[in-house]
């Protein structure tokens, strides 16, 4: 009986542990993910002079793009 409830036990701390890393874990990709579209802004402004013929939010759509395509 004794043996039962603690395997019960350490099977919830296991996933509980398994849980917060998850949660952590999309913090810390969705703070990267933000950091890149942050870079791609600035990148788009400077390839700008660059791609005369594209306009800022096409190059912007570009770059989103392509950093979005890396997530997969």
């Amino acid at each position: 009986m004794t043996t039962l409830v603690l395997k019960s036990s350490q099977n919830f701390l296991l996933s509980l542990i398994n849980g917060i890393m998850s949660v952590f874990t999309s913090i810390g990709q969705a703070a990267s993910r933000t950091q890149q579209i942050r870079a791609n802004e600035h990148l788009a402004t400077v390839l700008k002079r660059e791609y005369p013929n594209m306009t800022y939010h096409e190059l912007l759509a570009h770059l989103n793009q392509k950093t979005i395509s890396t997530w997969k």
